[in-house]
């Protein structure tokens, strides 16, 4: 694989977040030992890891200075809408709660300028109510069938168009904070939008996302890489923290859904199904034609192995 990975991290890394951050890397390294990996953090982040003499540091890393009157998440979307001006070459971002389930090769193929996954498997628009109002809270203009897109995974090449799309969205953050608004998809999807639609759509495996179930098992026998959505998913944090504490981290994602079924069980199936049935979305087209028998043995599968599991863990 020729595309380097990049990560953002800031804060304490004792935290969850660094948990997962050594989680990511590991499940990648599985699969590719030799992947140039690049963390992008802040100088007071970085000097905590050098103070501690951190195994972190054995990975590459980009230091950023950031406004010292925002907070951890501020500093985080800073540096996110940031990356593409202090990364040379293509790179594959990925947000730290994400597993590396297979071989990300494929990648390489891809030469669009900027690919993304739609936002939780769903045909999932601006004109959404709960996007809508970010949106307008946020002061920005927007169609009715602008998609939303997923920004926890991004694969981004260097070239003119990308540099122009993260200008943009860099700028556009920084308006949607001071509104309100400390997300940064909002802010990226309105400015594919004023920049004429420039994103294209990532193949789903390559961000296989938990938040709604029927999309996530769609696509489940094929993911190269599962993104968790730490913020929703509660019962991860004594998972993720385990396999750290007991060094057994993934081995792919099957070792991962038998050793932490409550993690991808328990977890998907208390959320997710809610959206849709409180908001009426229906899966992407992408992911509607895909649902086969062997498919739906998965969502069984699943479906029970959550039941049990969490009848002997609370």
């Amino acid at each position: 694989m020729d595309v380097q990975i990049v990560y953002v991290i800031v804060g304490n890394m004792d935290s969850l977040y660094g948990a997962m951050l050594r989680l990511s890397i590991r499940s990648l390294r599985y699969h590719h030992p030799d992947a140039q990996v690049k963390i992008i953090t802040d100088s007071e982040t970085y000097a905590e890891l050098v103070s501690r003499q951190s195994r972190f540091l054995e990975e590459g890393f980009v230091i950023i200075d950031v406004p010292e009157e925002m907070t951890i998440m501020q500093r985080s979307r800073f540096l996110k809408t940031s990356v593409r001006q202090h990364i040379a070459g293509d790179f594959l971002f990925v947000d730290t709660d994400t597993i590396i389930a297979a071989p990300l090769d494929e990648l390489d193929c891809i030469t669009d300028d900027v690919s993304l996954v739609i936002d939780r498997h769903m045909d999932y628009h601006v004109d959404h109510p709960y996007v809508l109002g970010l949106f307008r809270k946020a002061g920005f203009a927007s169609d009715p069938g602008l998609p939303y897109f997923n920004s926890g995974v991004m694969l981004v090449r260097d070239t003119p168009i990308a540099h122009r799309l993260y200008q943009t969205w860099h700028s556009y953050w920084l308006k949607s904070q001071f509104n309100g608004v400390p997300m940064d998809q909002p802010a990226l999807c309105a400015a594919n939008h004023d920049l004429g639609y420039i994103i294209h759509e990532l193949p789903a495996r390559f961000n296989t996302m938990t938040a709604t179930p029927l999309g996530f098992c769609s696509y489940l026998p094929q993911a190269c890489l599962i993104h968790y959505f730490n913020e929703n998913h509660f019962p991860l944090r004594q998972h993720v923290l385990a396999a750290i504490r007991h060094d057994d981290a993934v081995v792919g994602w099957r070792k991962l859904l038998i050793r932490y079924p409550r993690t991808i069980g328990v977890s998907v199936f208390s959320m997710g199904d809610m959206d849709i049935l409180r908001h009426g979305m229906r899966l992407h087209p992408l992911s509607q034609g895909g649902l086969s028998w062997g498919r739906w043995l998965w969502v069984i599968w699943l479906w029970v192995t959550s039941k049990v599991v969490s009848l002997f863990i609370r």
